[in-house]
């Protein structure tokens, strides 16, 4: 089963303290990350899964909830999903 979420990784932050949002996928105990082009200045800009405390909050939460349906989408119309790896 692969479990797709999205999260910030502290460890990989830009120059001017910004941070990228990325999908994690997780399946058959590995981790890989897919970036988005969803840019957050602060870590605490992000909490529970979602951009707060920005005006334009609500728009880049649709946008990155609507990235995540399509990979499910993608996920969903695989046949063979467990043969495959997260890489």
């Amino acid at each position: 089963m692969v479990l797709l979420t999205l999260v910030v990784v502290p460890a990989k932050e830009k120059k001017g303290c910004k941070h990228n949002i990325r999908i994690s996928v997780e399946h058959n105990g590995q981790t890989r990350y897919i970036v988005t082009d969803v840019v957050i200045d602060s870590i605490k800009e992000w909490r529970n899964g979602q951009v707060v405390g920005r005006p334009d909050a609500s728009f880049l939460n649709t946008m990155l909830h609507k990235k995540l349906v399509e990979y499910e989408r993608i996920l969903s119309e695989q046949y063979y999903i467990e043969g495959l790896t997260c890489a």
